[in-house]
């Protein structure tokens, strides 16, 4: 083995501390045990269980892995598919989790991420979650910083790498400039402009934590717009590896774009980093409803009820305006003094009521906007299944 990496198997990790100074741990693949022997073990264990392992319609068949599908989800929220094998019993499949992924988590555990900054590079198909996690929740186990392709890890560096690479340590986030300084990767500038929007490298709003995986981060952001243009320009990457100071950054990107730069400065602190790949929109704060109990959380809903709560009760409790004074003739003639003539102030509806209705309409609100993101994940799983990642027009 090369000086400098230590390396082990699986069953061999528990408990050894001589990892613990290491700073990359790379987990190559799973232990996971033949059917037959996770079967055997959860016998042992479910000894006096009355429920059989066995299939009751078919005692002799041999025990079998399932191919499920799961949704991983990264710190951003972003999906990957992946499949694995687990068991239909869910006794079984508590023991193979053991085996398998809980292997898996004290062999990562040895370079004490915890404690210590690491970078740990899992290598497979593999969940991470515990059985009782909700399949379909972010958060969840251990969630990775990004997703990476194998032809990505075996090149050595990731497609925005080879993108900076190919613009001279640059990267515009604006579709035009970076078509032209990239023309043997992107051959259109929809390609650029799509490339950017799957990067989540539009706007200037996005952000990127500096110890992601993927990021570089030597990267700095710069708001720039070149002589003889109007509106306030595009953003840009720079690498301060290459480029030590912005006047020499300025100095070559003007020399490689034949055109000089009316404004090159620093963007704001908020956008002065790169989101990574994102499937959604960004979050949106929301402010705590004037009646809320401080310390509790908003809920999805919650504002729009508080909205349409205050609005009835305004609504049905406003007095009514009087209505304009008349004048009275009394017998023989004589006007008398104008009386006023008041209808009386509604009374507001039973706080039940309100209360009630309000309830109606934010969850009329809450089933559309899961309607809407379940029509979501289902269109982005109809088309991940459609891709054909040997297709050279798909990276286009």
């Amino acid at each position: 083995m090369t000086k400098g990496i230590a390396w082990s198997h699986f069953g061999a990790t528990r408990g050894i501390n001589k990892w613990q100074a290491c700073e990359t741990a790379i987990l190559v693949g799973r232990k996971q045990p033949p059917a037959d022997a996770a079967w055997n073990t959860t016998r042992a264990f479910y000894a006096l269980d009355p429920e059989p392992l066995d299939d009751p319609d078919d005692p002799d068949a041999e025990p079998r892995y399932e191919r499920q599908k799961r949704l991983l989800f990264d710190k951003q929220g972003n999906m990957q598919s992946i499949e694995i094998d687990v068991a239909p019993d869910p006794r079984v499949h508590r023991v193979l989790w053991q085996m398998r992924e809980a292997e898996a988590i004290q062999a990562l555990d040895r370079v004490r991420a915890v404690r210590n900054f690491r970078r740990i590079i899992l290598l497979g198909d593999i969940d991470l979650r515990r059985p009782d996690d909700a399949p379909d929740t972010p958060g969840q186990g251990l969630p990775v910083d990004a997703f990476f392709r194998w032809s990505e890890v075996s090149a050595g560096e990731t497609r925005m790498e080879a993108i900076l690479r190919m613009c001279h340590g640059f990267l515009p986030l604006a579709p035009m400039p970076l078509h032209g300084l990239a023309r043997a990767e992107f051959r259109t500038v929809a390609a650029a402009k799509k490339w950017l929007q799957r990067a989540g490298l539009t706007g200037s709003s996005s952000n990127l934590d500096g110890k992601s995986l993927w990021n570089i981060p030597t990267l700095k952001r710069l708001r720039i717009r070149p002589e003889g243009t109007r509106g306030k320009g595009y953003h840009l990457l720079f690498d301060t590896a290459t480029y030590p100071s912005l006047k020499a950054a300025r100095a070559r990107f003007e020399d490689i774009m034949g055109m000089k730069m009316a404004v090159w400065e620093e963007a704001s602190a908020t956008a002065s980093a790169v989101q990574a790949p994102s499937s959604g929109p960004a979050p949106v704060a929301q402010a705590r409803p004037p009646d809320q109990p401080a310390g509790t959380k908003n809920i999805i809903g919650q504002e729009a009820f508080q909205r349409r709560r205050q609005g009835v009760i305004a609504g049905r409790s406003e007095p009514a305006t009087p209505e304009p004074p008349t004048k009275k003739v009394a017998a023989g003639g004589q006007t008398g003094r104008p009386t006023p003539r008041l209808r009386p102030a509604l009374e507001a509806d039973p706080t039940e009521a309100v209360h009630a209705a309000a309830v109606a309409a934010a969850g009329e609100e809450l089933a559309a906007w899961r309607h809407r993101q379940q029509q979501i994940i289902a269109q982005v799983m109809s088309e991940y299944e459609r891709l054909d990642e040997t297709d050279p027009d798909m990276w286009a």
